[in-house]
């Protein structure tokens, strides 16, 4: 058995693997879905109708309204519509049409949701966008339509985009553009009061945490410390993912990487053509593909991921970072410009022995390719660490500020110490 199958046997059989590949499971069909502006316009039909089986009555009728006035813009004032009694009345007679079709002008166009109360005479026009603009003047011909039909009624023209996109010319001043956060509160709110029964709540958190919100770990005492066990995984086998990264499968002249071959391409180019491949290949092919959905997690993580949650806990928002894979790069967030170059960046980068075993070592990289008012910055600290920059010269690299075995940074650890030395080292100076 070679040691890189005997690595991987480990791998699966670490009492974490295994949790994550008990978490690594489709917990709600709803996550099977692609929810898109039409599905999510019938959800939102559903929601709205005081009738349906969510028991709700107007709650999220009244949830829309509320959030609807209260974001009214400044500049809108006086171009909203004669609406402002709609939070008064009772909508529960409120029928929701879906699509509601119109064609007067020979060209048909839908309205995603059309709410109407014959009765309160209330009419509320909803548009849904999920990503996309609005377009071929869609908005106020659909507020042009209404207020034509429906004279001296309570008129609401709400743009609803979850991603809350500019839609420039094509945006109607009679709207009120609302992302989703009004129905997460909402759906949140009746669930953290108990207010509803089991199965109900189930429903609302799965239309919260699937298809208008985000699904949350710390709501779920199962998934929770998912993130945290994942990069403990990634730092714990990180020779062993690389080894794996790096491994390739040749097949009649093509190249395969182990972990970029998916379930659909193995069944459908590898596994038929497997008596071409030798029998380590075949083994690692055999485990990883059995653990597909926990190798999907690990895919591109390693020990540095798991590091930069420790520098953020260790220094808050005293430091920027960012990721690489074979390094890590820091900044105290004073010293911190956008753009491709930082003026002081700390590396924690990756190297190898001899004998291929891991070695870590601090680097600090001083620049002059930022805006040129900041090179007094990196010319005191250049000066600061005995290595002043020379005439013209761009770049002043400082290598080896510390070797470390590992990743501990724990209190009083070589490599929490040595970052801290250096960290207050550049901390006497400031941007100009």
């Amino acid at each position: 058995m070679s040691k890189l199958i005997t690595n991987l046997l480990s791998l699966i059989t670490d009492k974490d693997f295994q949790a994550l590949e008990n978490r690594c499971v489709v917990s709600s069909t709803l996550e099977l879905i692609k929810f898109d502006e039409n599905r999510k316009s019938d959800l939102l039909a559903w929601l709205f109708n005081p009738k349906e089986g969510h028991l709700q009555n107007e709650y999220f009728l009244k949830a829309l309204i509320n959030a609807a006035f209260s974001s009214i813009e400044n500049t809108q004032e006086g171009t909203i519509p004669n609406s402002a009694d709609i939070a008064l009345k009772s909508l529960s007679n409120i029928q929701v049409v879906r699509e509601l079709a119109i064609d007067e002008t020979g060209t048909k166009k839908f309205i995603d949701l059309f709410l109407i109360d014959p009765f309160q005479k209330v009419v509320i026009t909803i548009e849904r966008k999920d990503g996309s603009y609005a377009h071929s003047n869609q908005l106020r011909f659909y507020a042009d339509w209404v207020e034509s039909n429906y004279k001296g009624w309570s008129h609401l023209f709400i743009l609803s985009d979850s991603e809350s996109k500019d839609h420039n010319d094509e945006f109607d001043p009679r709207y009120i553009q609302l992302d989703d956060s009004w129905l997460c509160d909402a759906l949140l709110d009746l669930i953290d009061r108990g207010r509803v029964s089991k199965y109900l709540e189930t429903q609302f958190r799965d239309i919260h945490d699937f298809i208008f919100g985000e699904w949350e770990e710390t709501r779920d005492k199962y998934y929770s410390r998912f993130d945290e066990i994942t990069k403990r995984v990634a730092k714990v086998h990180c020779e062993t993912l690389r080894l794996l990264e790096e491994y390739k499968i040749t097949i009649n002249s093509s190249n395969y990487h182990l972990l970029d071959i998916t379930p659909n391409l193995y069944f459908t180019k590898i596994l038929p053509q497997i008596a071409l491949i030798d029998n380590e290949a075949q083994q690692l092919l055999a485990v990883t593909q059995q653990h597909y959905s926990v190798f999907e997690q690990l895919h591109g993580l390693n020990e540095f991921d798991e590091l930069e949650d420790k520098l953020s806990k260790l220094f808050g928002n005293e430091i920027l970072t960012e990721l690489h894979a074979d390094n890590i790069y820091f900044t105290l967030g004073k010293h911190f410009l956008k753009g491709k170059y930082w003026p002081i960046s700390f590396e924690i980068k990756r190297n190898r022995t001899e004998l291929d075993e891991a070695k870590y070592v601090l680097n600090l990289c001083i620049s002059k390719y930022s805006d040129e008012a900041h090179h007094a910055l990196a010319d005191h600290i250049a000066e600061a660490f005995n290595k002043p920059f020379r005439k013209n010269q761009k770049e002043v690299k400082l290598t080896n500020l510390g070797e470390f075995s590992d990743l501990d940074l724990s209190v009083n650890s070589e490599l929490s110490v040595c970052i801290k030395k250096n960290l207050e080292k550049v901390s006497e100076f400031n941007l100009a």
